[in-house]
């Protein structure tokens, strides 16, 4: 990371200066910038890089889930990286130069689904999945504020692996650490798991106490402050980190 650039954007955060914030992730073309609602300065918006796709591996394919565990990677056509420990979501984020998004409640997972997962129930099962499916096929997504920094409900268009893919690990929100003296390392599950099958349901998250839990549908997502993009680099790979074969999760059958 470059040392220099971090001290001065700490120092900046702290102090509440007035430098204009970023209106795009520059430099990080697997990410699209999302408007935080309530987390910025006055009444701005937190501008937060979202992985444009859920978490996989560096070396996954459309037929593979990998076995580098170096850093998470946000890729198209790929399998996603699942059957993670809480920490372990949070450490692949975290040698990739980013973090594990927050939980819904701060509005970092929510805004990037489709509007019409917004308050759905019966319909809820429509989108379960039973194995892995590649991430989708996008490789840039439009960044969710173009005129000034507005706020929406909802991504237009939502981010791939939204729906139909798998639940997602999440930290505590940045938010309620602060005002509710709360740990970040607290696990949450975005979405549902109903033993084999999962839901992605991007609004909804749940506490989960068992931060070891694993599951073949139970997958990540990285974010990244808008204003730190130029700051972390992803850790070099490393052979400490590779599996000796991919892990056995269930994969779907994609027709040709």
């Amino acid at each position: 990371m470059k040392r220099a650039a971090l001290i001065a954007s700490f120092l900046c955060v702290l102090s509440g200066c007035t430098e204009p914030w970023p209106e795009r992730c520059e430099g990080r073309p697997d990410m699209a910038l999302v408007p935080i609602r309530g987390m910025g300065a006055g009444n701005d918006a937190l501008p937060t890089c979202v992985d444009i796709h859920v978490a996989s591996r560096r070396d996954a394919t459309a037929t593979s889930p990998g076995r580098d565990n170096s850093f998470a990677v946000s890729q198209p056509n790929a399998i996603p990286w699942t059957n993670v420990s809480f920490a372990e979501a949070s450490e692949a984020c975290g040698r990739a130069g980013k973090f594990l998004c927050d939980k819904t409640t701060a509005a970092r997972l929510v805004p990037i689904s489709p509007a019409a997962m917004g308050n759905r129930t019966h319909s809820y099962y429509t989108d379960a999945i039973d194995a892995l499916y590649p991430t989708g096929p996008e490789t840039s997504h439009s960044d969710q504020r173009t005129l000034g920094y507005w706020d929406p409900d909802y991504a237009e268009p939502g981010f791939p692996d939204t729906v139909g893919s798998v639940a997602i690990w999440a930290a505590e929100d940045a938010r309620y650490v602060v005002s509710h003296e709360l740990p970040r390392e607290t696990p949450y599950i975005v979405g549902a798991l109903y033993e084999d099958i999962a839901i992605s349901g991007i609004g909804r998250a749940s506490r989960m106490d068992d931060a070891d839990f694993r599951h073949p549908l139970l997958g990540f997502r990285c974010c990244l402050d808008a204003r730190l993009v130029d700051v972390f680099e992803p850790l070099p790979p490393s052979d400490d980190y590779l599996l000796p074969e991919p892990p056995d999760v269930p994969i779907a059958e994609v027709a040709p």
